[in-house]
């Protein structure tokens, strides 16, 4: 798959073939600007620090933290979005109503995905001696344990959160195109280094 810029395009807007190393088959650009590239015309592109994807995609084969083109996880979700106002007014269920959903694979290179497991396990396990801080705290009424309680919780989220690959849709467009945010710099930088050399 290609990932050409507009000024790629000859005046006649005719499309050269390309190859992308990371996957099969060409690709075009199309309505591209000097900060989006087109990474599958059909699948999806990059607008700044998103990827603009439809349902189904599959991403390059890099990996989206470290930008690794080796030992590579695919990993596939389904993200959901809502507009903040149905939860807001009807709570769950009006957000589960408007909710819509994109199945996007992506790549994580083995070590960066066993360094974001370790985090999250580290995050579960903080937890539990929180609550029970919390507990004792609430029978012994000493203050002291509450707050080393919430100390403690607090930094077990802190590595709940750091422990996710933070993927998420920042909007969507009726439904079939979706922005996704939360791709790492060296990612990006990765395919362009590509889209140069090729």
């Amino acid at each position: 798959m290609s990932n050409w810029y507009a000024e790629d395009f000859d005046d006649r807007g005719n499309k050269p073939p390309d190859v992308n190393p990371f996957t099969a088959g060409d690709a075009w650009q199309k309505n591209a600007t000097s900060d989006s590239f087109v990474l599958d015309d059909s699948d999806y592109r990059r607008e700044g620090d998103e990827l603009v994807v439809t349902t189904g995609s599959q991403l390059p084969a890099v990996c989206i933290k470290s930008g690794s083109t080796s030992q590579l996880n695919p990993v596939t979700v389904t993200l959901s979005h809502f507009p903040p106002w149905a939860f807001l007014v009807g709570g769950v269920l009006l957000a589960i109503l408007f909710q819509k959903k994109c199945k996007v694979t992506y790549f994580v290179n083995k070590e960066v995905a066993s360094l974001y497991k370790k985090r999250r396990i580290k995050g579960i396990l903080g937890i539990i001696p929180g609550v029970g801080l919390v507990i004792g705290a609430a029978v012994s009424e000493q203050p002291v344990l509450l707050i080393l309680a919430i100390i403690i919780i607090i930094g077990a989220i802190i590595l709940l959160v750091r422990g996710s690959l933070g993927l998420a849709i920042t909007r969507h467009e009726k439904g079939v195109r979706f922005w996704i945010k939360g791709f790492d710099r060296k990612f990006f930088e990765r395919l362009e280094n590509a889209r140069t050399a090729a």
